[in-house]
Formats: structure tokens, C-alpha cells, sequence
């Protein structure tokens, strides 16, 4: 049986808390507004500590789709941080 996901919706400013407790990060889709880079940190409700992913936009409406195939464990919580505009898509946890 695969791996079970929660889906949480990311519309942020920025920054946004996916997890506030340990979490299991199965994937994501995002999209910027404006060129970025983006991190997800393995953290319940800033951006630091260790980081997950990152990548870095060339421009308006760019995104990036990741599935991990056996997650990737976060130990605090998972958080979401863009450099510049606003990122929108999902996030899967489990």
C-alpha cells in the first residue's frame, strides 16, 4: 500500500507554516509570483534550521513539482519561505 498524504493548501505572502509538529514530507507544487528561491525547512513555524528543498525561480508564474518517494522526515515541523512575492500551490504530508 503506498504511502498514505494530507494535501495543505499553500497561498502565502511569502512565508507559510505546513506543519507545526513532526511530519512526514511526501511532495509539493508551487508556484511563484515574481523570481524567488524557495525553501522548505524541517521547522514548525520559521524560516531556518534544516533545509528540506530549495530551488530558485527565473520569474512570474514559475513552479516546481517534487514527490519524495519514501518522504522526507521532518523532526520540528515543515515550513515554506519565498525570497520575494507569493507562492501558491500544495504541499503533501504524511
Amino acid at each position: 500500500m503506498a504511502a498514505q498524504a494530507t494535501v495543505v493548501p499553500v497561498n502565502a505572502a511569502a512565508t507559510q507554516a505546513i506543519a507545526a509538529t513532526p511530519a512526514t514530507l511526501r511532495g509539493f507544487w508551487l508556484v511563484t509570483s515574481a523570481a524567488a528561491t524557495v525553501t522548505i525547512y524541517d521547522n514548525a513555524s520559521a524560516a531556518s534550521g534544516t533545509v528540506l528543498a530549495q530551488w530558485t525561480t527565473a520569474g512570474a508564474n514559475a513552479d516546481k513539482e517534487f514527490d519524495f518517494a519514501d518522504g522526507a522526515r521532518a523532526v520540528a515541523g515543515i515550513f515554506v519561505s519565498a525570497s520575494a512575492g507569493t507562492v501558491t500551490g500544495h504541499v503533501r504530508i504524511g
